[in-house]
């Protein structure tokens, strides 16, 4: 962690992918309230720029 925060993205992932393994054990849907559809959109875009970046820096070399 750094400043308190989770560094890798497993670890800021964790909460989501928890929350879908328990619906699809139990034959359910995961559903977002307003806040945490923002953080999830959030995270995405984040993992999409890096994702998009580290694919830029490999055409480069």
């Amino acid at each position: 962690m750094t400043d308190g925060k989770p560094e890798r993205w497993l670890e800021l992932m964790g909460p989501h992918i928890r929350r879908f393994e328990v619906a699809a054990k139990f034959g359910q849907s995961a559903t977002y309230n307003a806040t945490g559809s923002a953080a999830m959109a959030q995270l995405i875009k984040k993992m999409a720029t890096i994702i998009d970046e580290e694919i830029d820096r490999r055409r480069k070399q």
